[in-house]
């Protein structure tokens, strides 16, 4: 059993990933998940067309490691590195919209 623990703790750390929370299962579970969504993200940076998109994957990526919790990535992973980038892009506009008076907030997912 403490094996397969440190195995489950020493990959995030060997590819410089946060670690998450929760239990072992759930650990393993969502590592898979972060990253098929975490290639497919860097994927999309090395293949952007324009610098601006290439930015906005770059800054998705981020936001998505400050996610530690095991839980939130099982709960979304369904989603596509597109799909991700995409809703993440709109609450960044609507918090400028928020503070700026210019765009009315729209609830999302995520």
């Amino acid at each position: 059993m403490a094996a397969t623990v440190a195995a489950v703790v020493s990959r995030p750390v060997a590819a410089r990933l946060p670690l998450l929370d929760g239990s072992p299962a759930q650990i393993r579970w969502a590592e898979d998940i972060r990253r098929r969504l975490l290639t497919g993200i860097d994927r999309n940076i090395r293949d952007a067309e324009y610098p601006a998109r290439a930015q906005a994957f770059r800054s998705t990526r981020e936001w998505l490691l400050a996610h530690t919790s095991a839980a939130w990535w099982i709960e979304n992973r369904n989603y596509k590195p597109t799909t991700v980038t995409r809703v993440r892009n709109a609450e960044i506009l609507d918090v400028y919209g928020a503070i700026f008076g210019t765009r009315k907030p729209v609830r999302r997912a995520l």
